[in-house]
Formats: C-alpha cells, structure tokens, sequence
C-alpha cells in the first residue's frame, strides 16, 4: 500500500515536486501490479492511495467536511482494504472532491488548490 495524495493529480503551486513524487508512488504502484499479475504472480496484492487533507498531530488543520482526523481516515483505509481496485480515496469525501475535480475539469481543481495553498501555508499576492 503505498500513500499518493490529491497533490498527484492537481499539483500545488510552489509544491511541484512533492505532487510529482506523490504521482510517481501511483505509477510505481501500477507497475508492480501489472507486474505482479502479468508476470511473476504472487497474490500480492497492490494499492495506491489518494488521500485529500487529514488533520494530525504534525498538520494542525481544523476537522472539516474534506479534512477527517487521522483516526477517522485510518478507519476509512481500514474499511477499503481488499477492495479489489488499485487505486482508491478511501475517505467518502475526498472521494467526492475527485469526482468533482473531474467534472469541473482542471483549470477549476488548479485555481481552488492554489487558494487552498495560499490560505494554509502563504500570503502571496502572486496566487490571486
């Protein structure tokens, strides 16, 4: 099980690399499972995680309707795993946020990522 995050599919502004390295654990984690069912099957089983925000001890951000504690996540992963699927958001709700992603299209998940960003982490007048 390896842990991607939604910075994968819509980078962050001034995160670049933390999104590429979270969208190259989705690509690692297909590869081994293609591997693994193609070539050399072993019943191991591969799962690539997208979580959204999780409020923890090291990320301070307030419980909300997309930011679940980490207890509330941990159930969620718990409850998905052997689900079948490689890929999964495991918390409902960050499931909807991709769905939505998805519909509205990317130029709309990219301008609300980098509010988000800048409401979190900056004040920079550049991200209006």
């Amino acid at each position: 099980m390896n842990t991607g995050s939604q910075a994968g599919d819509s980078p962050p502004p001034r995160l670049a690399v933390y999104g590429a390295s979270k969208r190259f654990l989705e690509y690692l984690t297909r590869g081994l499972a293609v591997d693994e069912h193609y070539y050399t099957a072993t019943n191991v089983k591969f799962l690539h995680l997208v979580p959204g925000q999780v409020s923890s001890s090291t990320y301070l951000e307030p419980e909300s309707f997309l930011c679940p504690t980490s207890d509330t996540f941990a159930k969620a992963v718990v409850d998905r795993i052997g689900c079948n699927r490689r890929r999964i958001s495991p918390y409902l709700n960050h499931a909807i946020s991709q769905w939505a992603a998805g519909v509205f299209g990317i130029g709309v998940m990219e301008a609300f990522v980098a509010y988000k960003i800048k409401q979190i982490y900056w004040n920079d007048e550049k991200l209006e």
